[in-house]
């Protein structure tokens, strides 16, 4: 158990190049109620939002290497 709701264990940041700058992809690799979640910010103006990501190949090679 933890003292916090999200334990992250890894970032990647991708910095697109292609306007509309800025662009980029962030995902973060956490554990949520001892679950592994692929959470994913792709905002542009402000802080980051994130939320579960809809790639399920980043879902599932996240949740495989977590094993």
């Amino acid at each position: 158990m933890s003292n916090y709701e999200y334990n992250v264990v890894a970032i990647y940041n991708y910095d697109g190049t292609q306007p509309p700058l800025p662009n980029h992809i962030t995902y973060v690799f956490a554990f949520h109620d001892v679950q592994p979640v692929a959470l994913v910010d792709q905002s542009r103006d402000g802080g980051p939002r994130l939320t579960e990501t809809q790639n399920n190949e980043v879902k599932s090679n996240f949740a495989e290497i977590a094993e």
